[in-house]
């Protein structure tokens, strides 16, 4: 039972958040690799590979926790007015959406800067500044 569960939770990591440690583990092994054959930093690929890795966790985490719980209100809004018109929008419903979309970001985009800001601070710098530099993400 316990395996079972540890497999459905693997799976549920691959699919929500695009987790996959064995995907992960060649990543890591090719750019160690290729960096050792070009005579370069083993060591910084593996930083500069890590970090891409954490960059796109943080991004799918980000996009389902924080972005599509603010997009809510669209989609309710887009489907109550499909739904009243027969399957159609129109002029008015383009509107509506533009005014949602930009109410969505309000909240989405400073929950995100404060994440990352909190990320950086920690030590998981995901600047582009930092891309070339050694030490922590």
């Amino acid at each position: 039972m316990k395996d079972t569960i540890k497999y459905f939770a693997e799976d549920m990591a691959k699919e929500l958040y695009s987790i996959d440690v064995k995907s992960w583990a060649q990543s890591l092994t090719d750019a160690v690799v290729d960096a050792w054959a070009k005579g370069e930093d083993a060591v910084q690929a593996w930083h500069d590979k890590v970090r891409e890795l954490v960059n796109d966790i943080t991004k799918n985490i980000l996009a389902q926790k924080v972005v599509e719980v603010a997009l809510r209100p669209v989609l309710d809004y887009v489907t109550d007015q499909m739904t009243a018109k027969n399957g159609r929008l129109d002029e008015n419903d383009v509107v509506r959406v533009a005014k949602l979309l930009d109410e969505a970001g309000e909240s989405s985009v400073s929950t995100i800067t404060t994440i990352l800001d909190a990320m950086k601070k920690a030590g998981y710098d995901l600047t582009d500044a930092e891309s070339s530099k050694s030490g922590n993400l």
